[in-house]
Parts: structure tokens; C-alpha cells; sequence
């Protein structure tokens, strides 16, 4: 759903079903990806965390933008800095605040 959502507002997505799955596609992508949209928590072994934190080691000003159903503090606990409104996109979402937020993680400096 989140895939067909941000492609009706005209992003190009790249889906992966697990941040293992994300580290194989990117070596073919990374020039063409800006922002890194994740769940924190994913299945495989590899963590959104670990994920933006290797990405970001190769390409630095990726931006990321994380989710989860679990709130900010306890989603939070691995040590990353969350904020709502800013880089973190609390589940349930609307269709509109996914948009927003997406955006506005592109448009951040």
C-alpha cells in the first residue's frame, strides 16, 4: 500500500521486503535513490537502523525517513534519534501525512 500511494503522488519507488533485500538492490541504485523510507523493526536480520547507518556510511547524504507501529521511545531504544514530524512516521498513517512526510524529508537540507 505504501508503494502504491507514494507512486500516485509520482515518486519512483524501490521496494524490498527486508532491509537484506534493500543491501542487494542498492549497489544497482544508490545514484538514483535520495530518500531511504524504513520500518526500524524488519525481518532477515537487518534492522532500519542498520540499514540507514550502512547506506548513509556510502552515500552520506541520503536521506532517511523511518516508521513503525511501536511509539517513538520504545522504537527508539536501538539508539536512534527519532522525531516525530522530522524523521519519524508513527503507524497508523494517513495516505496524505505519508505524502507529507516524504516531502518533506526530500525537502530537508
Amino acid at each position: 500500500m505504501t508503494r502504491q500511494v507514494l507512486v500516485s503522488y509520482g515518486y519512483q519507488v524501490l521496494e524490498a521486503a527486508s532491509g537484506a533485500a534493500a543491501l542487494k538492490l542498492w549497489p544497482q541504485w544508490q545514484g538514483a535513490v535520495d530518500l531511504l523510507l524504513t520500518d526500524i523493526i524488519m525481518p532477515d536480520g537487518v534492522s532500519g537502523g542498520q540499514l540507514s547507518a550502512q547506506l548513509q556510511a556510502e552515500k552520506p547524504a541520503l536521506k532517511v525517513l523511518y516508521m513503525s507501529g511501536y511509539p517513538g521511545e520504545m522504537a527508539a531504544r536501538g539508539g536512534l534519534k527519532l522525531e516525530e514530524g522530522l524523521n519519524f512516521l508513527q503507524k497508523p498513517f494517513t495516505t496524505s501525512k505519508l505524502a507529507q512526510a516524504v516531502r518533506e524529508g526530500l525537502d530537508r537540507g
